[in-house]
């Protein structure tokens, strides 16, 4: 199960030139296992190869930085803004630091940088226990976000949170 979750990370990460074809790789990747899921990417690839990177670049920001039901950090989607979601950063941080993972330029929270995490962390029982309690419920609610906005990153998400098992 660890092999897409690097792929997912680069899926919800914001869109390059590139996307289409990462979009396609995942799906085919999935076809076997999850024909559902595929189903989703595939239509996800469709909607980015009519409407072009620049037209996703622009629906990927206004729903993953402009709303907040949608805003792609999992400590503010499960504990909203204050003290506990900077708690859960400062831990996450420490665990990311004693693993020697690098989190890169987002905050601890962002779901690709633990998505990342995920996919190189050696012990499965954690990474198993990080996207139950972690990814899929995050990815839930803001796939119930999206569907109520009708963005056409609602077919990935949807697709990404089946995969993991989100609620």
């Amino acid at each position: 199960m660890r092999a897409p979750f690097e792929h997912f990370a680069r899926l919800l990460d914001y869109p390059g030139p590139d996307l289409a074809y990462e979009v396609r790789t995942c799906a085919e990747a999935l076809a076997g296992e999850r024909p559902e899921a595929a189903k989703g990417l595939q239509a996800f690839a469709e909607a980015v190869r009519q409407q072009g990177t620049s037209a996703i670049q622009r629906q990927y920001s206004a729903v993953f930085d402009l709303d907040p039901s949608c805003s792609l950090y999992a400590g503010h989607q499960l504990l909203g803004e204050g003290w506990r979601r900077s708690a859960m950063m400062v831990e996450l941080r420490r665990h990311f630091r004693e693993s020697r993972f690098e989190e890169g330029g987002e905050l601890p929270d962002h779901l690709c940088t633990l998505l990342r995490y995920v996919s190189r962390c050696p012990d499965g029982e954690e990474a198993s226990d990080m996207v139950a309690a972690c990814i899929a419920p995050a990815l839930a609610r803001i796939r119930d976000g999206l569907a109520r906005r009708q963005n056409v990153y609602l077919s990935l998400v949807a697709a990404v949170a089946d995969v993991l098992g989100a609620p």
